[in-house]
């Protein structure tokens, strides 16, 4: 019998909303896991006698596009008629099936999200999408295939059915003979970016999940000595594996004496009543971690840190509710205390568990049961209760074991216990050398190299140039151990003051004529984007008071109404600002990593580019553009040998998108991965920022230098080079990433050299000049062609050659011999000389950056200055230019052969039918033209971009630059 499983709605045409449902991977897994524990715990009863143990499978395998999620149960499994009748029904149900289940779309909608994840991108086929195996005590091995718009069809599964997804030493699920497999496949990319996004390894992914089930299924997982969760992978292009225990994860605090206890019952109007248990103090975080690191140590990051939950940061902290069966939030200070976030809630913690009590079965939550539902009575009940005086939270200042001037440093009692003040150890040895990487903290090194400075007699101010990357606000995961670091800890606006001081620190000791570069990105937070580079940006222009007016503390930007000042005042409450001791935004850059993953997030672009502020700190700050010139013409535009003139003759300026691919993790040396950063920067973006704006023996600073790149390209390049970095271990990595750099070749970016571009762009102004100067002299005459004056041959001699070898943007200078036949009348001629000089100064001849003097003679005046030496310039060897191909030379000729073709006359009958007369000179131009044809070319072109120039002086010139 052919038989379906039954739906009372279309779910082709509700799977797209209920794919909505969920805005992640996270959310949807969570469905999955909560369908599974609601087949055990079907209400809070069961955690006062559990009926049996909990075995429960997530085994992660994740392909090239897509990543199978296999979770498997030993609940009682699903009977054919529940599969054919209820499990994918749309109807919404009045009861609940076990306190997790969702009513109305349940397990629906988790299915529908991981295949909108596949549609989307046309990965694998619709059977793939997912499948449900599902056996009870007394039913035969079921199996149902998506995807979730199909017929849903009901067919007898395989022994090997069963056993898919379930690791071989998990033997109670193996043995087990009823239960529920679900197999849900989703794009790798989802996948990659929903979890733990700044790690590539699978590895790493499985246990930021692995954390997370710790933390909301602790109480299930106490609840029987046998309970047991367990994760698994394995990563089919790496193959890595790896197989772990879910363990419970239970906050624990700094004194048990200090916690606040607090029980109290709610009974609402309609006669709900629920048992409220409440407990929050100072986490011990350390404590936490050091019991993780000694049992689970894989559970934390490389410097010993939760990832998911418990971390030192306010957006972690707050109390864990805990309803229906597993903790479903953490509230933030607004939800559940008449407060907003402080820096002094930080370590904060605590738990309310809601229990349901007499008739009452369950806690309100949202649609998703995901979250309470903040818009009940219940709610507004415990937030009453809860915003008393005596519950309120306590905390401690997350700067208890430093002493350090950070921005959200607030003045403390020299008799306050409860922070401790050490200081902290100097960054600076005295009788280490200083120019290299250093283990330290940004926030004190700047002001103690200050100090060293001094105490040897130096000028304050002595670096020329910064380059950095500083941390990104509680989104990456750097490797060190101090839990204070930058962007682990405090609100956002004190993190944007801490840099404001760092960055101020570092202006203090910077040259006038120094500058800062800061390399960052925006993110995202709570759904919306936040404009990180725009906000440094704001703080480093703003140094003296930051963000924020240091007389009534409301946020004052400098903004466009004092573009023409160095200070306003405070519209909040007139106190006059100054910006003018602050860095000055000259310019921001983008940089296209040019690799990134090939798709994003549903709903987003890809983002493939990070912003490069560059401040100064003096107005007339100028960068060295000359020197990272784009000087290969294959570079160029298809026709710039047409037009030489709108070419620099020292190569194409870049624009502001600079193309430079970041380092792949795993470039090792030897043994060593020199690479291994979350966001090490490219040698060759550092190479380009510091041949801008710095010279040999100036002194670079990085306050953040991860692995040390700008530190070692800094020394590659002569220059002096010092890096501050938390992590002990980039900085003892730091020699063989400096070792690494230096074997490589000194550039990746391919530049001809300027030397040779030069001469060629100059080389084809002139003889483009030559005929540009023709065309304009005949419209000055009045003469429809060239081809009606009465020129017969133009001598375009070359005296200088060169960038600014005339003067400042003048790179040339030449002689124009205009020769015309004898027979021309001197009136004429006289004309022609007029006409020429005045077409000099007109468009296009004005803007070619050359100086010219234009000569007319006849014939026999010409032969005549030749022969008696009164013309000097023109050597013996020269090269023919025809109709104006200025490009490309014909051919090579001896001038004594030109004075014989012109007496017999051949001369002038050879090119009679050119618009233009032959152009003669000293320079010998033959480019590789990338459009123009050369078939009608009489010799053999060369492959290559040629320029020969033979000099008045003797002296002659010759450069090639390879064809691409």
């Amino acid at each position: 019998m052919n038989e379906t499983c039954e739906s009372t709605v279309e779910l082709e045409m509700l799977a797209p909303g209920m794919a909505k449902q969920h805005e992640n991977y996270l959310d949807a897994l969570q469905e999955l896991v909560d369908n599974s524990v609601s087949a055990f715990v079907k209400s809070e009863s069961y955690f006062e006698d559990p009926d049996g143990p909990i075995n429960l499978s997530l085994m992660f395998v994740r392909g090239e596009n897509t990543i199978t999620t296999y979770i498997s149960d030993d609940g009682p499994g699903i009977s054919r008629s529940d599969l054919q009748n209820e499990v994918f029904r749309t109807g919404n149900k009045e009861v609940s099936e076990g306190i997790l289940n969702n009513v109305g779309w349940g397990l629906k909608a988790s299915l529908a999200w991981f295949e909108e994840s596949m549609k989307q991108r046309n990965l694998g086929t619709e059977s793939d999408w997912f499948t449900l195996i599902t056996q009870t005590e007394a039913s035969d091995c079921l199996r149902v295939d998506g995807p979730i718009t199909g017929n849903l069809p009901i067919a007898i599964g395989s022994d090997n059915d069963w056993d898919i997804g379930v690791p071989d030493s998990y033997s109670a699920l193996i043995e087990a003979d009823h239960g529920t497999r679900v197999h849900a496949t989703c794009a790798r990319d989802q996948f990659d970016n929903d979890v733990w996004p700044s790690a590539e390894s699978l590895g790493t992914k499985v246990q930021y999940i692995r954390e997370r089930l710790g933390v909301m299924f602790r109480r299930l997982l106490s609840a029987h000595d046998e309970n047991q969760i367990v994760v698994s992978y394995h990563d089919l292009e790496t193959n890595e594996t790896g197989y772990y225990d879910v363990v419970p994860i239970w906050p624990e605090y700094d004194d048990d004496e200090s916690k606040k206890t607090h029980e109290f019952q709610v009974t609402t109007s309609n006669g709900q009543q629920y048992d409220i248990s409440y407990e929050a103090g100072t986490l011990d975080i350390d404590a936490m971690t050091a019991a993780a690191e000694e049992q689970y140590q894989e559970l934390l990051t490389q410097s010993g840190k939760f990832r998911y939950r418990y971390r030192p940061s306010q957006n972690r902290q707050g109390v864990d509710i805990y309803a229906n069966g597993r903790l479903l939030m953490t509230s933030v200070f607004e939800d559940i205390f008449d407060l907003t976030r402080n820096n002094q809630y930080n370590y904060f913690g605590g738990v309310l568990q809601i229990l349901p009590k007499g008739k009452t079965e369950q806690v309100p939550t949202d649609n998703k049961k995901t979250r309470l539902d903040t818009n009940s009575e219940l709610w507004r009940e415990i937030q009453e209760e809860l915003s008393k005086e005596e519950f309120l939270p306590d905390g401690r200042d997350y700067r208890r074991k430093t002493s350090i001037r950070g921005a959200s440093a607030v003045d403390t009692d020299d008799s306050d216990d409860d922070i401790e003040t050490t200081a902290p150890l100097s960054t600076f040895d005295d009788d280490a050398e200083i120019f290299t990487m250093h283990n330290g903290d940004a926030r004190t090194a700047v002001s103690e190299l200050r100090s060293r400075l001094a105490t040897e007699d130096k000028h304050e101010e002595f670096l020329d140039a910064t380059v950095t990357s500083p941390p990104y606000y509680d989104l990456k995961e750097y490797g060190s151990a101090d839990e204070t670091e930058v962007g682990q800890h405090g609100s956002y606006v004190e993190y944007l003051n801490e840099l404001r001081e760092i960055f101020e620190d570092v202006y203090s000791i910077t040259k006038e004529d120094g500058s800062l570069w800061i390399v960052v990105n925006t993110f995202r937070r709570n759904h919306e984007l936040v404009q990180l580079p725009f906000d440094i940006a704001r703080v480093c222009q703003n140094l003296d008071q930051g963000m924020e007016c240091s007389s009534c503390g409301n946020t004052v930007l400098r903004g466009v109404e004092v573009l023409d000042e160095v200070g306003t005042a405070c519209p909040h409450c007139g106190h006059t600002i100054s910006s003018e001791d602050s860095w000055i935004l000259q310019d921001i850059v983008v940089w296209n990593k040019n690799k990134a993953l090939p798709y994003a997030k549903e709903g987003r672009l890809r983002n493939v580019f990070e912003y490069v502020l560059c401040f100064s700190k003096s107005s007339d700050f100028s960068l060295k553009m000359d020197r990272i010139r784009q000087s290969n013409p294959s570079n160029f535009k298809r026709w710039w040998a047409d037009f030489p003139e709108r070419y620099h003759p020292l190569g194409k300026l870049p624009e502001n998108i600079w193309e430079f691919e970041p380092p792949t993790r795993g470039s090792f040396n030897g043994d060593v991965d020199v690479f291994d950063h979350p966001a090490a920067f490219p040698p060759g973006l550092i190479k380009r920022i510091l041949t801008l704006s710095t010279d040999p023996d100036d002194v670079v600073l990085d306050p953040f230098a991860g692995s040390g790149v700008t530190v070692a390209q800094a020394e590659r390049m002569d220059r002096n080079g010092i890096g501050v970095e938390l992590n002990e271990d980039y900085c003892d990595a730091y020699p063989e990433l400096k070792q690494h750099l230096q074997d490589q070749q000194m550039s990746k970016e391919d530049h001809t050299s300027q030397e040779k571009l030069d001469p060629l762009i100059c080389g084809l102004r002139q003889t483009k000049y030559a005929r540009e100067l023709i065309r304009t002299l005949s419209g000055q005459l009045g003469l429809s062609s060239p081809s009606q004056l009465d020129i017969h041959s133009v001598f375009l001699v070359s005296r200088k050659l060169g960038y600014q070898s005339v003067g400042k943007d003048v790179h040339g200078e030449v002689d124009v011999l205009l020769i015309v036949d004898d027979e021309t009348t001197a009136r004429d001629a006289l004309e022609y000389d007029k006409s020429a000089e005045e077409a000099m100064t007109l468009q296009p001849c004005s803007g070619f950056g050359m100086q010219a003097r234009p000569i007319v003679l006849k014939t026999q005046e010409f032969l005549d200055e030749m022969n008696d030496g009164t013309y000097t310039h023109l050597p013996e060897d020269l090269y023919i230019y025809e109709d104006g191909r200025h490009y490309v030379y014909a051919e090579e000729i001896e001038f004594s052969e030109w004075a014989e073709l012109n007496q017999s006359a051949e001369w002038t009958q050879r090119f009679a039918g050119d618009d233009l007369p032959p152009i003669v000179s000293n320079i010998g131009v033959d480019v590789d033209h990338p459009i123009q044809s050369m078939e009608t070319l009489s010799r053999s072109s060369s492959d290559n971009h040629e320029l020969s120039v033979n000099m008045p002086s003797g002296e002659s010139i010759h450069s090639v630059i390879e064809s691409r």
